[in-house]
């Protein structure tokens, strides 16, 4: 019954897959027809449940499900300029993934046969494409581990214990629960997804919100545009995505009018310290961070800054260090950004520099990165480095609450949103004055060095 419906479509069998919904078989079958592509969802008896008509621009569902309507949209606010520069930069969005995809002979989906392989009692958690290979989390049945696959010849190695966030999942038992409750594969959720967005799977994982598994996949897109999309791992439905919030007017500062003759390299912001020797140790999600004040500066642009080092390692390894560079406003204490320099590591040497711009060079300016007096709905450019580096922040609360190994800061936090025109999404961070940063997404304080407190 269900190939008589595909042949009374007439057109290309592009693609059909078998799913079990609710305890019921399903089949979607792709068939391109006149040079457009139609899915078609049959139950086993032949009965059509949808039919759905894709062009590039948007979705023509001939359903009553209203599967689409939540299809992001571009935001109506009026910001001409602000659009045409996401325009002119959209080629670069996920620059660093893109590169990464572009470069991979094993897709993600081949990855995660080959993890399973490698380990053949485990079931993967979480891959992601990073510098030439696929870090990958694996759950066997008493321990979560961490290997890679060189995206290039498929070859796995340097399996060890992986480390992974509490917020996630705290060890194999809690990982191979969700695993277990899932009603489709990881590999199920990003064949959909890679279908849905039309691109290539750079990143996939499960977790559990609200108390619910779900995959959560990003894509590369031709354009070099990247999305993420969550597919319902009880169901095998893509969840719908959120709206980008309007500006509601209010665009994004990019330029500072600041006298370069006050911006000195040494000096304490009440959330950004740029004393030397001052250090923050941070981890989660399996990764660790360490950010120190250099006793170095550097001049960039025409100012003299301070060299401020960022180290992170993902699972015990060395995977990125950068050198930022800021100066801070004597008599304001508004902290700028200046650039920085990226060396991202693999097995312990360096494969590539993406996210490294500098001021003055290659139209890029310094950016503001934290004001000496924040003000709720304030919103800056921190880095402006068009096709390149194009953070920007939101201050959302002056008295927010945050909870770190390092301690509890209730209703002590500065919180800030930031985004990027160069890519969809936003991160969050979180700010607690005489400190500085004391979570960032996944990444908790667990200790400061402060050499005036004698720590």
């Amino acid at each position: 019954a269900v190939k008589a419906v595909i042949q009374a479509e007439g057109g290309r069998l592009e693609d059909v897959e078998k799913q079990t919904q609710d305890g019921k078989t399903v089949y979607e079958a792709d068939v391109i027809k006149d040079g457009t592509e139609i899915e078609l969802r049959i139950a086993e008896d032949g009965t059509v449940l949808s039919r759905k008509v894709e062009t590039d621009d948007e979705d023509e569902d001939e359903d009553d499900e209203g599967d689409d309507e939540d299809e992001d949209e571009d935001d109506d606010d009026g910001k001409k300029g602000e659009k045409a520069a996401a325009a002119a930069v959209k080629a670069k969005t996920a620059a660093a993934v893109d590169t990464a995809a572009d470069k991979a002979r094993i897709g993600l989906l081949k990855a995660i046969e080959l993890a399973a392989q490698a380990v053949p009692d485990g079931r993967v958690v979480r891959l992601e494409l990073s510098g030439g290979s696929y870090d990958v989390v694996v759950a066997t049945k008493d321990k979560l581990q961490a290997l890679e696959i060189d995206a290039r010849t498929g070859k796995a190695g340097g399996i060890t214990e992986a480390q992974m966030d509490a917020d996630e999942f705290k060890d194999a038992a809690s990982a191979n629960k969700a695993l277990t409750a899932a009603k489709i594969t990881l590999a199920e959720a990003v064949k959909r997804v890679e279908k849905k967005a039309r691109g290539k799977a750079a990143e996939a994982e499960i977790k559990v919100v609200a108390g619910k598994p779900r995959y959560e996949v990003k894509v590369v897109k031709a354009d070099g545009s990247s999305e993420e999309l969550a597919v319902d791992a009880l169901k095998g439905e893509l969840l719908a995505q959120r709206k980008p919030a309007a500006d509601n007017g209010r665009p994004f500062r990019d330029s500072f009018p600041v006298d370069k003759a006050n911006l000195v390299p040494t000096g304490r912001n009440p959330y950004f310290i740029l004393e030397p020797g001052f250090r923050c140790h941070y981890a989660g999600g399996g990764e660790t961070l360490v950010i120190t004040v250099l006793d170095e500066t550097r001049k960039v642009d025409g100012v003299l800054t301070r060299v401020v080092e960022e180290r992170e390692e993902k699972n015990g390894k060395l995977a990125e260090v950068s050198r930022n560079f800021f100066a801070i406003d004597k008599n304001t204490l508004d902290v700028y950004y200046f650039g920085e320099e990226v060396d991202i590591y693999k097995n312990g040497k360096v494969v590539a520099h993406e996210g490294a711009w500098l001021s003055g060079e290659k139209g890029a300016r310094f950016g503001l990165m934290m004001p000496g007096k924040p003000r709720v709905g304030d919103r800056f450019y921190q880095e402006y480095a068009p096709k390149q580096a194009m953070d920007r922040a939101e201050i959302v609360s002056l008295d927010a609450s945050q909870k770190t190994p390092a301690g509890d800061f209730e209703k002590k936090c500065l919180y800030v949103k930031e985004s990027s025109p160069l890519e969809s999404g936003t991160s969050e961070k979180w700010y607690v004055a005489g400190i500085g940063l004391v979570r960032d997404e996944e990444l908790l304080l667990t200790k400061v060095e402060d050499p005036k407190a004698g720590k």
